[in-house]
């Protein structure tokens, strides 16, 4: 889910930026369904990652694994950030390569691994 969002993403943010050169498929008039496909996987794959931390499996796989709920909210704000970016035509260019020199999505990293550190930490 958080791929495709990011796909979506990628594809909104070069019409919006760049408008159709290039792209006989895809016009600036798709953005908006490109905008509503992405958030919502985005918006699934966030619910999901919340939700894990009630399964049997992760309550088999971690003593406390309530932890993990902490990283679904930092991920959803950065996604909606990100979105926010690429719809305004101020993301620079893939979003997977951004993300990996977004200081913010650097936080998010540190502090979602904290989180499941945490859950996994038998203390």
């Amino acid at each position: 889910g958080l791929f495709a969002s990011l796909a979506c993403l990628k594809r909104a943010a070069e019409l919006t930026a760049r408008g159709s050169e290039g792209r006989r498929a895809w016009r600036p008039e798709h953005v908006p369904a490109l905008a509503w496909a992405g958030l919502f996987t985005g918006l699934i794959a966030i619910v999901l990652l919340a939700a894990y931390p009630c399964s049997a499996t992760a309550q088999l796989l971690y003593p406390r694994p309530w932890w993990l709920t902490l990283s679904a909210l930092p991920l959803a704000w950065w996604l909606l950030r990100t979105w926010q970016l690429g719809l305004a035509g101020k993301l620079p260019h893939d979003p997977v390569a951004f993300a990996l020199t977004d200081r913010a999505a650097w936080l998010v990293v540190i502090w979602s691994a904290a989180a499941w550190l945490l859950a996994a930490w038998h203390w």
